[in-house]
């Protein structure tokens, strides 16, 4: 689903970096999130859906031994892997120079 919006903000200029959402990189980022939240290195802004998935988020052990993390049956973790994605990039990812008019600079005006 991602890939087509990948392709075209690479096509608009902004250099991206994709990732690819699997059991074992999900368990990495939701655990290094935990982390975060616990040490204090990062802080959410008091937004009702974000609120509302993180309290709901939860861990299941699975008959192999593993964990699988996510939401209650019916209902969303958009916000929460949304929320895990950026600290993943925010810690791991390089960041782009966008100082020549580059990707977001030239696109201001559609925000």
């Amino acid at each position: 689903m991602g890939g087509p919006l990948i392709e075209q903000l690479r096509r608009d200029g902004l250099s991206i970096t994709s990732f690819y959402t699997s059991s074992m990189s999900k368990t990495a980022i939701i655990e290094s999130l935990a982390l975060a939240l616990e040490k204090g290195e990062i802080k959410i802004p008091r937004i009702p859906a974000l609120v509302d998935e993180l309290l709901a988020f939860d861990q299941e052990r699975l008959p192999s031994g593993g964990i699988r993390y996510g939401a209650p049956r019916g209902q969303h973790d958009d916000c929460v892997m949304s929320l895990a994605i950026a600290w993943h990039g925010m810690r791991y990812a390089s960041v782009p120079d966008y100082s020549k008019g580059i990707g977001l600079n030239r696109r201001r005006d559609a925000c």
